[in-house]
């Protein structure tokens, strides 16, 4: 967004003298602050700087309110309830850049190059398309830091007078505070956040962006060598969460939810935690679960389970679609705990945060060379069934000959009964699947993971214990003994 296509705020110092008095305020308070700031003596102390970019569409009602004027209202409203935590500076954009405010925010997009963003901790831009049935706001925050939107959020007015109030509330929601983590060796399951500018000064009581059961989304922040210079690096931390839980000096106590043994690991040199607000406005979010090593291979048919938080109990919440995807909604928990599984096998434990974005794809490690060779195994186990129902017919057929007088037939069946499948037979074909799984390479019934190599050597070793409980030789040796006995008596008499 270029420069040249803001106008600077102009209002009547008679009229906006506490206007001009906050913004000076600010200006100044932001000239003293670090750009990129983590420093733990400081932190609580330091303001957002917050670049606040208004537009106003007011050609269906003339008159109705313009950019000026809401910005400020909102400056007034500022001062008086978030200041010091906000030192705002305003924005109107002109020409092709308020054309773009107005064709979405959800399209917008921020040059990093763009000189203006190292000044600033925020840029919050909101539209309002004033209309005869009253006026549509939005709002979208980008987090300068990490580089990250929010989704956009709208709201309707239907009273003139309630527009800026309504403007702030929804400036306030779209907001995302920005915390430092800090972790406990003693307790893997919570971690405390300090927020930026906790300690300043507040002009009213009430908390206005933290409160219980807030998400947040867990940050791995490799700082730059350079003081003041953007983070080297900024990466989710994977399948983790943090809901907060209630305030706990110094800052907020979270509960972590992860899918992974040890979220946060060890940071060794520059690497901090911290930790960025996580906007939900969507009902439900569609989960899809795909193969690790190619994308395109959905997982369907697979069984996805969902933790009870307070009882711990599991419940279904359904099968994967052909695409391997399930919807996955909104509760009054910000985090649903979800377990994939596929014939009794536990494959994936996720947490989930539904209504934060649309859709999300959730690799599941090798998982395909476990499920080739648990079909293998299965047909092995069918055919092991097969094979013992075969023999107990023949075996009761054997006796019924015998018991008939017929013992040519009976001799014929023993020898089908040689011929059959044994135990050996099995056990060769385990071992020559074993091996393969084994072999490595470009094999497609080995995986490169432990995890899921050891799941593996589990299904083999357990359907070699399944095969030791049949097709023992102990009953057709006694067969063959009663049918040698019943030949020497016919001989005999």
């Amino acid at each position: 967004m270029a420069r040249e296509n803001y106008s600077s705020l102009i209002l009547n110092p008679s009229r906006y003298r506490r206007l001009f008095r906050a913004m000076v305020i600010g200006l100044i308070l932001a000239s003293n602050s670090n750009s990129y700031a983590a420093d733990e003596k400081s932190w609580e102390l330091e303001s957002y700087r917050v670049q606040l970019h208004i537009v106003v569409d007011s050609t269906a009602r003339p008159g109705a309110i313009s950019a000026e004027q809401l910005a400020g209202d909102l400056m007034e409203r500022i001062h008086t309830t978030i200041y010091p935590l906000w030192s705002v500076e305003i924005a109107i954009p002109q020409g092709s850049d308020r054309t773009r405010q107005l064709q979405g925010l959800g399209s917008l997009k921020t040059d990093p190059n763009q000189p203006s963003e190292g000044h600033f901790d925020k840029r919050i831009f909101l539209t309002a398309k004033v209309d005869p049935q009253g006026t549509s706001l939005s709002a979208r925050e980008y987090d300068v830091y990490t580089s990250r939107w929010t989704p956009v959020l709208e709201s309707i007015v239907r009273q003139d007078r309630m527009i800026t109030q309504k403007s702030l509330d929804l400036l306030c929601q779209v907001f995302a505070p920005l915390a430092m983590i800090q972790t406990d060796a003693d307790d893997q399951q919570h971690v405390s956040l300090i927020f930026k500018g906790s300690e300043l000064p507040r002009q009213i009581s009430e908390e206005l962006f933290v409160k219980k059961d807030d998400l947040f989304q867990p940050l791995l922040v490799k700082l730059s060598r350079t003081s003041g210079a953007a983070p080297e690096m900024i990466a989710d931390v994977p399948w983790t969460y943090l809901t907060t839980e209630k305030p706990e000096p110094p800052g907020w106590l979270c509960r972590v939810y992860t899918g992974t043994r040890r979220p946060f690991g060890r940071r060794r040199g520059r690497v901090e935690l911290m930790a960025l607000e996580l906007k939900s406005p969507l009902l439900e979010t569609q989960v899809r679960f795909h193969a690790s090593h190619d994308e395109s291979q959905s997982l369907r048919g697979y069984e996805v389970f969902e933790q009870e938080p307070a009882t711990g109990d599991y419940n279904l919440l359904g099968v994967t679609n052909y695409e391997g995807s399930i919807p996955v909604g909104r509760t009054d928990s910000p985090i649903r705990m979800l377990f994939l599984r596929s014939d009794n096998q536990l494959l994936a434990k996720v947490p989930v945060a539904p209504g934060t974005q649309a859709r999300t794809d959730i690799p599941i490690a090798d998982d395909m060379a476990r499920l080739l060779v648990q079909e293998d195994l299965e047909a092995q186990k069918e055919r092991l069934i097969d094979v013992v129902a075969r023999r107990n017919i023949l075996m009761a057929r054997t006796r019924s000959f015998m018991e008939q007088g017929q013992l040519e037939e009976a001799q014929k069946l023993v020898v089908e009964l040689n011929e059959l499948p044994s135990r050996a037979d099995f056990a060769q074909s385990l071992k020559s699947l074993q091996d393969l799984t084994e072999s490595g390479g470009n094999n497609e019934y080995h995986s490169e993971n432990p995890r899921i190599q050891n799941k593996i050597s589990k299904l083999i070793d357990n359907t070699r214990t399944l095969l030791g409980r049949f097709l023992g030789v102990r009953d057709i040796t006694q067969l063959e003994n009663e049918v040698r006995e019943y030949q020497r008596d016919k001989a005999n008499q």
